[in-house]
């Protein structure tokens, strides 16, 4: 793991123990601070350490609960994306028709606009993020079907592969112990930034309202501040939700790059 990997596994970490260090001297601290509060928009004070939005909520226990859900969802975008990508580059190295299909529906997906689709089928269906989870993952892992499967197909054709198919071994064994070990970096570095996106991509659904407005969303959380803004202390219901969605972006990025720059020096 290099430095840039170091640093976005540090900004991760530093987040996540924040986040929670801090709630929970709160929650000690002041233990009816998540009730609502007797005024709206009000500055950080003794009791709500990062002020109440415009319906009386704690700020700091709002971020606490979104960032659960806002991992999540990225978690099980880059879940469903590398398991559909690894299943059709599998698929194709067996079946040459099913090769020529699965590339003809990467280019149906990178042909289409995958982020008026979403807002479409959001302003229709109001899915919930697990819905969101799966159309993201479905529409925005075409990029890592096509570089999985050159990389599966090159590995596949090595010489060391040729002599271990004389020697008997079968497709299952090469897979486990040629294939995957080859493959590694490249899945990792591919899983780091389907997440990444699906972060930015769910924020950015949720920011336009298109997400479900009964759980918390740091996307969600901007969207409430835009009306008041012009409130002297609207800042701090905008600012802490800005910081955490930009940290948690910035260190996926990191890793992401940490990962692909260790891949390709071990090419």
């Amino acid at each position: 793991m290099n430095a840039s990997a170091r640093l976005g596994l540090a900004l991760l970490l530093a987040l996540a123990v924040g986040l929670g260090a801090a709630r929970t001297a709160q929650a000690w601290w002041q233990p009816q601070a998540a009730a609502l509060a007797h005024a709206a928009l009000t500055a950080p004070d003794a009791r709500h350490w990062l002020g109440v939005d415009d319906l009386g909520r704690d700020v700091l226990a709002r971020l606490a609960a979104a960032a659960p859900l806002t991992a999540g969802v990225g978690l099980a975008v880059s879940a469903l994306g590398m398991a559909l990508a690894a299943a059709l580059a599998l698929l194709g190295l067996r079946s040459p028709r099913a090769d020529a299909l699965t590339l003809r529906l990467a280019d149906v997906c990178s042909a289409l606009p995958g982020t008026l689709i979403l807002i479409a089928l959001s302003s229709a269906f109001r899915p919930g993020a697990a819905a969101l989870a799966a159309t993201l993952a479905l529409l925005g892992s075409d990029a890592e079907l096509r570089t999985l499967r050159a990389r599966l197909r090159q590995v596949w054709r090595h010489e060391s592969l040729d002599a271990a198919r004389l020697a008997g071994a079968g497709a299952p064994w090469l897979l486990r112990r040629h294939a995957l070990p080859a493959l590694a970096g490249l899945l990792a570095a591919q899983a780091v930034g389907l997440a990444r996106r699906g972060v930015f991509h769910y924020a950015g659904l949720a920011f336009l309202g298109l997400a479900d407005p009964r759980q918390p969303t740091w996307g969600g959380m901007l969207n409430e501040a835009m009306p008041w803004l012009a409130h002297p202390a609207a800042l701090w219901c905008a600012l802490p939700a800005a910081c955490c969605l930009a940290c948690l972006l910035i260190g996926l990025a990191l890793i992401g790059q940490g990962l692909e720059e260790g891949r390709w020096k071990t090419w």
